[in-house]
């Protein structure tokens, strides 16, 4: 068996055998970026055409998802507006977020004299464990909460864009 010197604290040493050592190591990563405007207009979850598929190599292996939104959404008359976002798998069963909750406002302001806008980059971690060695997708959906509108990329033009970035983490 291959041994590995460890050097511990306050200068004592020892060999640890490398069975001992517990995964984490990262195996793959696969990414999938946006810049095209999405504007959302239903209540209900809506995909915004980003999605990111990754192929675990061992079904006890874990996927840390790293999803980022650039969003952007105006207020109604009343001042009001939000907008909410997740990441889901490909039937739409919500893996992060919180679109399709019953208040799914991730982003959003209440204002009843001014009109504005709110933007803002968000970014949503978790590890997640698909216990499969299949292709896996992950997509990113969005929904209008209050607002008069809800976009994704808003002005891609000017380099906004939303992402989805998947590690495979050895289990």
């Amino acid at each position: 068996m291959a041994q590995t010197l460890l050097n511990l604290a306050q200068g004592v040493t020892g060999t640890l055998p490398t069975s001992n050592y517990v995964g984490g190591k990262v195996l793959q990563i696969q990414s999938s970026t946006i810049s095209s405007q999405v504007v959302i207009t239903s209540t209900s979850p809506t995909d915004v055409g980003l999605s990111a598929t990754i192929t675990p190599s061992n079904t006890s292996n874990n996927i840390m998802i790293i999803a980022t939104a650039t969003v952007t959404c105006n207020n109604n008359s009343d001042g009001s507006g939000a907008i909410g976002w997740s990441i889901t798998d490909s039937s739409n069963n919500v893996i992060i977020g919180s679109a399709g909750d019953s208040n799914p406002f991730d982003l959003g302001h209440h204002n009843t004299s001014n009109w504005y806008s709110i933007n803002g980059v968000q970014t949503k971690t978790i590890v997640h464990s698909p216990n499969t060695n299949s292709a896996f997708t992950y997509k990113m959906r969005g929904e209008n909460g209050t607002a008069t509108n809800a976009t994704f990329n808003y002005n891609g033009s000017f380099g906004a864009t939303s992402s989805i970035i998947l590690m495979e983490i050895e289990g």
